[in-house]
């Protein structure tokens, strides 16, 4: 069965998914897990502003909470690919996002500025390294931010055609 379970197992419950990224050495955003209202109250001033997303079963901007905007993020890139079981890996062209109420409105392919020719390699170098790692089969999309300074950081994925992959 492809994606295999441990694929889709990791991306269903973000708490898994963010310590996965670690692990793999992607960069990620500065996140604390929130499972009680006594873990809001020992937060540190430095993660506001920002957004609370539910660990499972949120997606497409469901299941998630402004507590204000992300100052530091100015842009979120998707890149899907598809990898099979040979390990082989076909990229498309990196997407830019933008999102209205924390729902996915548009999506531009190719990316314009700020996604250079550089940063859409290395977005989809993170992503590739991503599938190979959870040795992936199938159709993949990883969702970035883009940092003012030029910096990618995971934000989630999705094992399937994610809503900013559908025109391909």
């Amino acid at each position: 069965v492809a994606p295999a379970a441990r694929s889709v197992a990791t991306a269903q419950d973000r708490v898994v998914e963010k310590a996965f990224f670690v692990e793999a050495g992607v960069p990620v955003a500065d996140y604390r897990v929130v499972m009680t209202h006594e873990d809001v109250e020992g937060l540190p001033g430095h993660l506001f502003p920002g957004i609370l997303k539910v660990a499972r079963l949120g997606y497409d901007g469901k299941g998630q909470a402004r507590v204000a905007s992300l100052q530091e993020a100015r842009a979120e890139v998707s890149v899907l690919l598809a990898r099979g079981s040979d390990g082989k890996v076909a990229v498309y062209p990196v997407a830019a996002n933008e999102h209205r109420n924390g729902i996915l409105a548009v999506t531009t392919v190719p990316a314009p500025e700020p996604v250079t020719p550089a940063l859409a390699r290395r977005a989809s170098e993170l992503a590739t390294a991503i599938a190979s790692r959870l040795d992936y089969h199938g159709v993949l999309c990883v969702e970035f931010f883009i940092l003012k300074d030029g910096r990618l950081l995971a934000n989630e994925m999705a094992p399937r055609p994610h809503n900013s992959g559908h025109w391909t």
